[in-house]
């Protein structure tokens, strides 16, 4: 149905949410930007902003007749299910992603509900509240298909399936002129996973081994020693001496809710 090469041939992972009935600045506020720091800009000063600030990522805004669209060409930070559910609050919304892995996904909501959601490469195995309320018209453009590699590609089904139902229609040349921008702040990585008890078994011995019955007590004016010889750390185990302060963990992003 549409051309959309200029979108999945030229990032590597992008997002796609159409909104209906809301402004750029309540869409900025959805993303838990601050919509005073909205600014005009075109597609390419956007791209330069998506590879030189690590910790932001640039959404864009435009419209189509009563949808908002928010357009995230080198991010996904829209694809957050919790952002998708309250945003969608008492209106309809349509999110498209692709990671860089060409993974893509489909969701429709209504009102706070997921309604039908499937990845773009197994459109048969649809979840939701009501999974088949899109068969028809997904067999209509051919996405039943575009997974068994007779239609169009998966990617580009799940945009055509968007633009289908919002009847909103997005080309390059709307994405390239200037549009209202704002920086979304990356949510903090989370740390690594410690690999399970399995996968570590040999490789050190059960901590009651390890930690003396007591610990002599220091004698009056006397500080505390670890067992490195370090002064003002805590006993440690096996030499290694362990702060006595550690950072706490680092603050979330606030989300702004909707006026």
């Amino acid at each position: 149905m549409g051309n959309w090469n200029w979108l999945t041939g030229n990032a590597l992972q992008y997002h796609l949410l159409f909104v209906e009935g809301l402004t750029p600045e309540q869409g900025a506020d959805a993303f838990g930007a601050d919509r005073t720091e909205l600014l005009i800009m075109d597609r390419k000063a956007a791209t330069h902003l998506a590879v030189t600030q690590g910790e932001s990522a640039p959404t864009r805004f435009a419209t189509a007749g009563p949808w908002l669209i928010c357009v995230e060409e080198h991010s996904q930070l829209g694809a957050d299910l919790d952002l998708l559910h309250h945003i969608s609050q008492g209106r309809e919304a349509i999110a498209v992603s692709s990671d860089a892995n060409a993974l893509g996904s489909f969701t429709y909501l209504v009102d706070g509900t997921t309604v039908t959601r499937f990845e773009a490469l197994a459109p048969h195995r649809r979840s939701g509240h009501a999974p088949d309320r899109l068969l028809t018209t997904m067999q209509e453009i051919g996405m039943l298909n575009s997974a068994d590699g007779h239609g169009i590609s998966p990617r580009e089904a799940a945009l055509d399936l968007a633009t289908h139902l919002s009847g909103a229609h997005l080309n390059e040349q709307a994405v390239t002129q200037e549009l209202p921008t704002v920086l979304v702040r990356r949510p903090p990585l989370a740390p690594p996973s410690p690999p399970p008890l399995s996968a570590r078994a040999g490789l050190g011995r059960p901590l009651g081994a390890l930690v003396p019955a007591a610990l002599p007590l220091p004698q009056s004016g006397q500080s505390v020693t670890s067992s490195a010889g370090e002064p003002g750390r805590s006993p440690g185990i096996d030499g290694v001496g362990l702060d006595q302060h550690r950072p706490g963990p680092p603050e979330l992003p606030r989300r702004v809710q909707l006026p």
